[in-house]
């Protein structure tokens, strides 16, 4: 349901809020926030695997990979996601800073 999402996508503790356990994610149910949360919400797994959830854009990305480095790109990757879904919106902003 919406509000199962909602719940599953707001960190609802302060140190689970993003700049807390980690520079800029949160947490809440296995899901990362990313700072400067507009509603978009990811699962991140081991490697440089990705699920980005984009409820504005009405957009689902999912990236495989096998990059034993991944930690440094994590942010390129949200960066890439976000300016894909900016693309996709009326008004180009499907989040902001």
């Amino acid at each position: 349901s919406e509000q199962w999402v909602q719940r599953a996508t707001t960190p609802d503790k302060p140190w689970l809020q993003p700049g807390q356990i980690d520079q800029d994610w949160g947490y809440q149910y296995q899901w990362w926030v990313p700072r400067g949360n507009q509603g978009d919400f990811s699962a991140i797994g081991i490697w440089g695997q990705f699920i980005y959830v984009n409820p504005k854009a009405d957009l689902v990305i999912v990236k495989t990979s096998a990059d034993a480095n991944f930690k440094p790109h994590e942010f390129e990757a949200m960066t890439a996601f976000r300016a894909i879904a900016n693309s996709l919106t009326d008004d180009g902003w499907a989040w902001a800073n």
